[in-house]
């Protein structure tokens, strides 16, 4: 059904306490916030995951998609994982969502303010290629 992605890269510290990731292991797009972001772009994508789910979980996915659209991106703090939160940021080429860009952590190395540092960082990187950018335009 297309309702999975898949991380292709990651980078980790040089500290003992990482985030385990698995490259190439199938994740749902309904429970993380990279697959949220993907759901958020792609009409498609949520129509035919929402046929199978509750009420309620169109309500909260509709939520995400509006949080996502006015921001640029979505944070997940403690939503997925016990004392893990992520930042996925969202990256277009020709006004379709290519990829999304996701730094997470544990939450007492990764807080509010590593989070808003991080969310700049990117971008300002993503600014800086000439054909991706990090909102829709």
């Amino acid at each position: 059904m297309g309702s999975y992605f898949r991380h292709e890269l990651k980078c980790g510290p040089n500290r003992s306490t990482r985030i385990s990731l698995e490259l190439g292991k199938e994740y749902e797009m309904t429970t993380t916030a990279i697959g949220k972001v993907f759901l958020s772009y792609s009409d498609h994508l949520q129509a035919s995951l929402i046929i199978f789910q509750d009420d309620s979980f169109h309500d909260t996915l509709r939520q995400d998609v509006v949080k996502i659209k006015q921001s640029g991106y979505l944070l997940d703090i403690e939503q997925y994982e016990p004392d893990h939160n992520c930042v996925a940021v969202p990256v277009f080429n020709h006004r379709k969502v290519i990829a999304v860009v996701c730094v997470s952590g544990p939450s007492f190395r990764f807080g509010e303010k590593e989070i808003s540092f991080t969310l700049k960082k990117l971008n300002e990187m993503l600014s800086g290629l000439d054909k991706y950018f990090s909102r829709q335009i």
